[in-house]
């Protein structure tokens, strides 16, 4: 039988594109239009009355701005101190639960995958309280007990965005500890054994074994961790809302604050497809230079 002589129903089923719609319908609607609407928005000048082309003009106002270049310095510098450390923090915790018996295994890595579903505002109220100038904050409160502080960790200028970052760094993912032990956990174990029986450390075994054999791991990590370095948004909004003096304003604020605020939506899309080009740059360099091609 052809595909002509089957039933209608037996036609439509045989059509990838009708299994198919269930999944790419919200994506085009919710992802793929937007984005596209977004790029579109970047060459207007919004109102809210009307639409007035202005081609490159928001861009080459970006290029002007200095504030532009701050978010852009100071999402950068929040890229390049999170991203590395997570994942060598998530790597070295999974590096010592991977080892556990199976209960004790996955009971730590609960424990760390709580921080993961914890709300990011939850954390970053948390963490503002922290380090609350005075001795009202619990950092400066242990620093008084010794007789140092106290200090204005996120009031200042100078340290508010190492506040932040520091705030970041110290709160684990625990998707990466998750998927770092489950990578860890798969190794083979004659591998290990084999070095051991050599004579060599255990840190060198993790160094030229476990680390180069979850490369696979690591490139996705760091795409995914760069990818929400340069979205962050919630912690720096609730702990410093982008202050003090712009010290800590980053790129999803300033675009948040043009088109929510500012009403000047033409601006704030030109922000985020500069944004989106930069996430894109950064994933294929990580692309490029993380090699995940690995075969044991």
């Amino acid at each position: 039988m052809n595909d002509n002589q089957k039933p209608l129903f037996a036609r439509i089923a045989d059509s990838p594109w009708v299994w198919l719609a269930p999944v790419m319908t919200p994506f085009v609607l919710f992802l793929l239009l937007p984005v596209f609407e977004v790029v579109r928005l970047s060459f207007f000048e919004w109102d809210w009355f009307d639409q007035r082309p202005v081609g490159f003009a928001q861009y080459r106002r970006l290029a002007r701005d200095p504030t532009f270049y701050s978010a852009m310095g100071h999402t950068l510098i929040f890229a390049a101190a999170v991203v590395p450390a997570w994942i060598f923090g998530t790597l070295w915790i999974a590096t010592i639960i991977a080892p556990m018996r199976m209960r004790a295994r996955g009971g730590w890595t609960t424990v760390f995958y709580l921080t993961y579903v914890v709300s990011p505002i939850v954390l970053a109220m948390v963490w503002n309280w922290m380090l609350s100038p005075g001795e009202t904050g619990l950092i400066n409160r242990g620093l008084a007990q010794v007789g140092l502080g106290p200090f204005a960790w996120l009031a200042s200028s100078r340290t508010a965005l190492a506040g932040v970052i520091v705030s970041t760094i110290f709160t684990i993912p625990g998707s990466g500890v998750l998927l770092y032990s489950a990578a860890i956990s798969s190794l083979p174990r004659e591998l290990f054994e084999a070095a051991e029986l050599e004579g060599t450390t255990r840190f060198a075994r993790w160094r030229f074994i476990t680390f180069p054999l979850v490369r696979p791991t690591t490139l996705y990590l760091a795409v995914i961790y760069t990818i929400a370095s340069f979205q962050v948004f919630e912690r720096v909004y609730i702990m410093t809302g982008g202050g003090p003096a712009g010290a800590t304003t980053v790129l999803v604020e300033q675009i948040y604050t043009d088109a929510f605020l500012s009403f000047d939506f033409g601006s704030a899309s030109a922000q985020a497809v500069v944004l989106l080009l930069m996430i894109a740059a950064v994933a294929w360099v990580q692309f490029r230079t993380i090699d995940a091609d690995v075969q044991y």
